[in-house]
């Protein structure tokens, strides 16, 4: 996911640069609110940090030779990581919403 958001945040750019909106003019800005121009970058960077977190490995306690300490392991580790990915995840589809709003005000 991290691949493809960051290939989204580029997209965007381009995407926004051949609707017409490269160079910004007053009237331009005026016509389409710019905080909304704004808001799926920052959702997109959101979502790229939740899943570099989710990515950096948790430290806990790990002992092969007993089963039940390498589920109780496993269970954290995924505990754990599932909340940075749903907040990624959700950043990534907010954004994305966000960037069809943005695309249909710009071509009304």
């Amino acid at each position: 996911m991290i691949t493809v958001v960051s290939g989204f945040f580029v997209a965007y750019f381009a995407l926004i640069k051949f609707l017409g909106l490269g160079d910004l003019t007053a009237s331009q800005i005026a016509a389409t609110s710019s905080y909304t121009i704004a808001i799926p970058p920052i959702l997109f960077i959101i979502s790229i940090m939740a899943f570099v977190c989710a990515y950096v490995p948790i430290k806990g306690k790990l002992s092969i030779s007993n089963i039940t300490s390498l589920m109780e392991y496993i269970h954290l580790q995924t505990k754990m990581k599932s909340i940075p990915i749903l907040v990624g995840f959700a950043a990534f589809l907010i954004g994305l919403a966000v960037t069809f709003v943005v695309c249909i005000d710009i071509l009304i």
